[in-house]
């Protein structure tokens, strides 16, 4: 299997499939290219830009983006859809990109690339079209592998990939407004494969998740690490650890304020293989609203609630209830880890609230396609494939997560970003 990860060195857990090329238009691709090649300064570029009327689009718009992958590599395909679509997807009028990232925030489009550290607004108008507008680069800071964390239309954040300095940046102006420099968490050496992601804006901070693994070990760091920093002040982040269980593969803030945090060793792959194994716990850790230090009180058990401490990705379904899938406990781990993530596991509705764990059987017999979240208007969406991880397989069909199943809503070659912009 191959991972795809949410950081510059390692790869979330996205099982690509279909990597069938379409006639998709791809000037803005060149065009793109062409400026992040030599796109060096602070400043951001202007490409050619539809006359401004004066008149924000208002029309409602949520973003597709769909991948297609073959050996020879990656395209990622962006679109606008009056809304969550339904049914088959027609990709006809989608923009062509290489390996990018792409994210929303005010009405428009990011498209992140990380080779030359550029990031590009696309506006949208209101009959969904997408034209190309300034382009940022982040390239004199070393921040190829990082994640935008949108604050306001005045303020964002992007960490670098050695995690050692914080770009703020202003999304309506697309300028950089100044630089955070930051001191990374110490490890021992033998921790490797350290990095930040999922940034969440939570009251007036901004909380990133931080892993540290060892792969030749194999080891995880035996704590849950979050980094968390003003997210109006320009000050240094500060560390915040628990070492009731190890890692940090999601996190999620409740209508509270509260956050918690998914401490699960890589998606069970610690508490799986490695000479350590049998003494990792993972278990879901929380944050009260308003608190920079975990809850002393709070610790939901994965074991005790899923009935492993081998659990992959969760997804999260309506208020304190996720759709989690865990090791089935009467199989025997596969003898070479890299199987690991092709396993099937038994899929469960779990409630952290009432600790409560029922069966999914929706998901039944499915392996996993990817663990990112895709989350419109409280809704969440997954995707579901029946061949799991392929490159020239059937489409996805995308569905949505209910506490009763899954719901059908459209079909894909491979889901890579859903969002509302509008």
């Amino acid at each position: 299997m191959k991972i795809e990860a949410m950081h510059a060195g390692q790869e979330r857990c996205w099982l690509p499939e279909n990597a069938a090329r379409r006639g998709f238009a791809a000037s803005l691709l060149g065009a793109l290219a062409a400026l992040g090649a030599g796109c060096s300064s602070d400043a951001a570029t202007v490409l050619d830009q539809p006359p401004d009327t004066g008149q924000p689009a208002t029309s409602p718009a949520v973003l597709v983006g769909v991948i297609a992958e073959s050996p020879e590599g990656r395209n990622i395909y962006v679109g606008a859809e009056p809304e969550v679509p339904t049914g088959a997807l027609d990709t006809s009028r989608y923009i062509e990109f290489g390996n990018v990232d792409v994210s929303t925030h005010g009405g428009a489009i990011f498209v992140w690339d990380r080779d030359p550290a550029t990031l590009t607004q696309l506006i949208v108008g209101d009959d969904l079209s997408i034209a190309p507008g300034p382009t940022l680069s982040f390239a004199n800071y070393g921040a190829a592998g990082g994640q935008p964390v949108y604050i306001s239309d005045t303020r964002a954040y992007l960490l670098s990939a050695a995690l050692d300095v914080i770009v703020v940046w202003n999304p309506s102006s697309m300028e950089i407004t100044g630089s955070i420099p930051l001191p990374p968490p110490e490890r021992a050496s033998n921790f490797t494969d350290i990095f930040a992601h999922n940034p969440i804006v939570v009251g007036d901070s901004v909380i990133w998740q931080i892993n540290s693994n060892d792969w030749d070990t194999p080891a995880v760091y035996p704590a849950a690490t979050l980094a968390i920093m003003s997210a109006t002040r320009d000050e240094p982040w500060r560390f915040v650890e628990d070492d009731r269980c190890a890692g940090t593969d999601g996190a999620s803030v409740d209508e509270r304020g509260d956050y918690y945090v998914r401490a699960g060793a890589y998606w069970g792959y610690f508490a799986a293989f490695g000479a350590e194994a049998a003494s990792v716990k993972t278990c879901v850790l929380r944050l009260r609203a308003g608190e920079t230090e975990f809850d002393p009180d709070y610790q939901v058990d994965l074991r005790d609630l899923t009935g492993s401490y081998i659990n992959f990705p969760w997804f999260h379904v309506q208020g304190s209830q996720y759709v989690a899938q865990s090791w089935d406990t009467t199989r025997t781990l596969p003898a070479d880890p890299g199987e690991f993530w092709s396993s099937q596991l038994v899929p469960q509705l779990v409630d952290i609230e009432t600790r409560t764990a029922q069966p999914y059987p929706d998901l039944d017999g499915t392996v996993m396609v990817q663990s990112s979240e895709y989350r419109v208007d409280g809704v969440s969406y997954y995707e579901l494939n029946p061949e799991g991880y392929t490159i020239g397989g059937e489409p996805s069909r995308i569905v949505e997560l209910r506490p009763e199943g899954v719901v059908d809503r459209f079909t894909v070659d491979g889901l890579w970003a859903l969002a509302r912009i509008r």
